[in-house]
Formats: structure tokens, sequence, C-alpha cells
């Protein structure tokens, strides 16, 4: 019996050096405030005791955060109660607050248990901020790892998702520069969290809601888990952190990547969000193209809850296709609208913005090049003799004898009519905007070349059939679409 008792001791001394080196690791340093997440079960019991027992001899100091979630009443407020014990008696700093997670959540339409974990991290962020820490420190452990790469495995996640839960994570806003989330436990096993409590002797609050097969976790950790640890892989847990942990510096290395190209591809943008080239993005590869995207969006909205991978395939099917003007809504109020040579994502607010940018009347000069704000374009105009074909979006081809000056570029006016190229007869503007599905806000910004004959082309949509140079055109008025810079 003593014997055991000297083992369970040294495997206890053991943890707590590794969680040493594990802090070492992250970078937390002598004299480094830490908050500590503590819902009162034994994970963060646990990982709170680790912590205290290093302190008497790595100098770091604690405080921990309690939120308490109003879901299971009289238990959620003993549940507090038992952590402010906890504090006093361990003479720890303690932070309790309520917020109705129920309420939370039909407010903004989403899960109670998304409206648990937000409502969660910016307590913490709050905690942080008003004790200067540097880390906030959550006992998640091994299995939990384990049983979020199932759980996104069955869901039908990707390389991102199925790195499941980081042990590191940066956060802005809360501690100053450099704040980061920390997961110390994270390569712990739930057995082993529970030895060392046993033979310690601290106590921990068990919730009941976690016993009861009602939730796809619960269910996973009671009879999926132990079925393909007992007949497929006795060390599945392991197994599965190590393929989180390889799959999460393989989407590191990838959105390292991403940085970089997006900082290439990022354009002149309207009022809010991010434009990036169209032609750019198109020439990567579609790997790249998806983790650029949510890249993307993360910088725009400062997270991606909410977005799936069906989001992001619904987005690159959009800009595969081109279509200039047309629009994806995505959730959290993000949209994404394609521009000419780019396409932007930014906040539905912006939109009443872009719609006040209403374009500027210029004058062509031939040959010359004009600048065209705010559309972020060159026209470029030269003549040259004999015919020539074009691509409509991007260039186009006038029979120079059917075309007179003044030659101008300018947004629509009431009355503007045109002969479509393609089909028979004029049509008004207004109605062509409305058959191509043209958003209101986006048509004062549609710019229209014009010669005293009326409108020649409605650029990057559809050219007047009148004007167009063919086979028997001797001097061919050539006018190009240009993004800044190229040659």
């Amino acid at each position: 019996m003593r014997s055991m008792k000297r083992l369970q001791e040294q495997k206890n001394l053991e943890l707590v050096r590794r969680i040493e080196q594990i802090l070492k690791g992250f970078g937390v340093s002598k004299g480094d405030q830490i908050v500590v997440g503590v819902s009162g079960g034994p994970d963060s019991v646990c990982l709170l005791h680790l912590l205290k027992t290093i302190s008497e001899h790595f100098t770091i100091r604690f405080h921990i955060a309690h939120l308490n979630h109003l879901l299971r009443g009289q238990e959620s407020t003993a549940d507090a109660r038992f952590v402010e014990d906890l504090g006093t008696e361990w003479r720890i700093p303690v932070s309790v607050e309520s917020v109705s997670v129920l309420d939370l959540a039909k407010q903004k339409k989403i899960s109670v248990q998304v409206a648990a974990r937000e409502a969660r991290y910016l307590f913490f962020e709050r905690v942080a901020e008003k004790t200067q820490s540097r880390w906030v420190a959550l006992g998640h452990t091994a299995d939990d790892q384990a049983e979020t790469f199932l759980l996104r495995l069955l869901r039908g996640a990707g390389g991102l998702g199925l790195s499941s839960i980081p042990p590191l994570r940066k956060i802005t806003g809360i501690g100053g520069p450099g704040s980061h989330i920390i997961r110390p436990l994270l390569n712990v096993r739930r057995d082993e969290v529970l030895d060392y409590l046993r033979t310690r002797s601290i106590p921990y609050r068990e919730d009941p809601s976690n016993l009861k097969p009602l939730y796809r976790r619960n269910r996973l950790r009671q009879e999926v888990v132990p079925l393909l640890t007992s007949h497929y892989n006795p060390r599945l847990v392991e197994t599965l952190c190590r393929s989180a942990e390889l799959l999460r510096e393989e989407q590191e290395f990838l959105i390292a990547q991403s940085t970089e190209v997006l900082s290439k591809l990022q354009m002149d943008s309207p009022p809010s969000g991010i434009a990036l080239n169209l032609p750019g993005y198109l020439s990567l590869h579609r790997a790249l193209q998806r983790v650029v995207l949510r890249e993307a969006i993360l910088r725009v909205r400062g997270d991606l809850v909410g977005i799936t991978y069906r989001h992001v395939e619904d987005a690159l099917e959009l800009i595969t296709r081109r279509r200039t003007g047309k629009c994806l809504n995505m959730p959290r109020q993000t949209c994404l609208r394609l521009l000419y040579d780019r396409f932007w994502i930014y906040p539905p607010q912006a939109e009443d913005q872009v719609a006040s940018e209403r374009l500027e009347d210029l004058t062509l000069s031939i040959p010359g090049e004009i600048d065209v704000p705010p559309l972020g374009f060159l026209v470029r105009v030269s003549l040259q003799e004999g015919y020539s074909s074009s691509d409509p979006r991007h260039c186009a081809a006038f029979d120079y004898a059917k075309i007179h000056p003044p030659f101008s570029i300018r947004a629509r006016r009431e009355g503007d009519y045109f002969f479509p190229s393609g089909r028979a007869g004029k049509k008004k503007l207004q109605d062509f905007f409305v058959d191509q599905k043209i958003p209101r806000h986006e048509r004062d910004r549609i710019p229209l070349l014009t010669a005293s004959e009326g409108i020649l082309w409605v650029m990057g949509w559809r050219l007047d059939g009148r004007f167009i140079a063919s086979p028997n055109s001797q001097k061919v008025m050539v006018v190009e679409l240009k993004q800044r810079g190229n040659s």
C-alpha cells in the first residue's frame, strides 16, 4: 500500500514538473500574473492546484475567474460559492460574475452552448484586463481534445477544424499586447487529473449534466470513445491528440502563407472591409484559396464563429463564376461582393457608405489614360489601325468612324438607354440593371463610357452593339480597364 502511495506521489510530482515545463514553453515568466478559469469541476480545480504548487518556487501570481451561467439553479449558485471558498482557503483573489446564458442565446439566436462559450471568454477578457494579466489559463485536457476531434470529424470539418483545441492562442484587447489563452493540461489525461485530486484529497464539484447522455459530447465520452478504445485502439486519445497536433502545425504553416499572400492581394477597398485582387486570388491553389478567404473574413469581423465549410464553398463558387455585383450574405453580418477585378468582404452597413460615392464625370483624351476613383482602376484609350477583338468585361474596341467626341466616363442618368450587343433594339439602362440583378446601391458606381452618340459601353457588363469594331473597321478605338500599378 505504501509503495502504491509513493508511486502515485511520484506521478504527482512528475505532473507538476511537466506543467511547469509547459508553462515555460508557452513563455510564462517569473512574476507573471495568470487568470485561471475555474468552474469548480475537477479539471479546472486540478489546474489551479498545480499552478499554486508551481508558484511556491516559480513566483507566479493568480486570479480566479468564475462565471455563473444561471443554467442549473441552486447548483450553479453552489458552484460559485465553492469557487469563492476555494479562493479564500488558498489565498487567491476571485472574480465571480453571473449572466443569463439562456437570455443571451435567445437574443443572439444562437445555441446555448455557443452563448455560454462567448459569455465565458468575454468575462475572462474583462478579468484579464482588470488584473493586467498576460495569460488566461483554462483546464481542457487530452480527453477534451480527442472528443473535440471526433465531434468535428463526424460533422465534416477540414484541417482547420480537426486541429481542434489550440494549446496556445493569442487574443487581442486584453491585458495589453501579447495576451494569450493557454491550456497547460491539453496533453494530460482525465484519469491523471482525477488521481491527482484523489491522492491529495482536493475537493471539487461534479456537474450532474455531464453524466446525462443528452448532449453529443456526453454520449461520445460515455459510449463511443470506450467502444473505439476497447475494440480498435487502446491508445485512442493519444492518437487523436497527435493527429490534431500534426494538423494544427500544417494549418499554422498555411495560415502563415495566407497572411503573406493576403498582403499581396489586398487592394484599395471601399470604406470598410477588405478588397482582394480577383485574378490573383483565382490563380491560387484551391486549398490556399480557402485559407486566404477565412483569414480575410477573420480580419473583417474578428472571429470565424458560424463560418462553416458550406459558407466557404458558396463564397468560392461565387468568386469563381466572376459575376460582378453578385453578393453573398454570411453569418454575423458579413457580406462578400464581386466588384470587377476584385471581391470585397465587408459589414453590410458599409454599403450605405459605398452608395454615397457616386461616380463623378470624367473626360477622356485620345490617346490617354485616366484614373477612375473610387473604383480603383485605370482606363487606357488608344487608336489603332484595323480590327481588334476584345473581352467585353475588361476591354472594348469601337469603330472610330461611327463615334465622335466628347468621350467621357460618367454615372447613370435619368432616361439613359443603349443597344445591348447580342440583342435587337434599345433597352433602358434601368431595365438592364434590373435584368442583371445589380443591387441598387451599386448602380450609381457602374461607369458608363459615352460619346456624342450616347452610351458606348456599360463598363464591365455590356457593349452597345452599334459601335463595336468589325473586320471592316479601318480605325479602331481600344479602351482597356487596368488595375493600378499594372503595365
